[in-house]
């Protein structure tokens, strides 16, 4: 009786590990299709820290097709409030929308229920310097030099 339970002890052993094999190299095979880097490259998406634009922080979200920088929306975060500001990115040309946000309160007395209230919002164009096209926005957030100096319009 033990000789036959050993038997079936090792036969089941047998196939258990045939099995992870058999899965392993399906893995392997799974693995070598994997899209080249080029390819993945179409719709990527990266973060980025702006430094030099806030002391509480800056931070943009940056959208790519094919390689190529499309759309960000970057947050500024202040003691009073936050702007948002998000660049379209054409051809000649940048859309900027920003939008700016006051709290209620100073930002270390901030409640997670306090209400947000949107300031001023703007839309404009700039160029691919960061140079207003047409008339000039007062009291625009200007970021597109540290943006530019930090952010990759291209991908390798």
């Amino acid at each position: 009786m033990k000789k036959k339970t050993a038997i079936i002890k090792n036969a089941f052993f047998s196939l258990f590990v045939a099995a992870c094999t058999n899965a392993q190299d399906k893995n392997v095979t799974q693995l070598a299709s994997v899209p080249d880097s080029q390819s993945a490259q179409k719709d990527t998406t990266i973060t980025y820290d702006i430094e030099g634009v806030s002391t509480e922080g800056a931070r943009a979200e940056v959208k790519y097709v094919n390689g190529e920088i499309s759309e960000s929306t970057t947050t500024i975060y202040g003691e009073m409030g936050k702007a948002t500001v998000v660049y379209k990115f054409e051809k000649d040309r940048i859309k900027v929308s920003e939008t700016q946000y006051a709290y209620p309160t100073h930002v270390v007395d901030l409640k997670p229920d306090d209400k947000i209230k949107a300031s001023k919002q703007s839309i404009y164009y700039i160029d691919l310097d960061g140079n207003v096209i047409g008339e000039p926005v007062p009291d625009r957030v200007d970021i597109f030099k540290e943006f530019k100096e930090t952010v990759a319009f291209k991908l390798e």
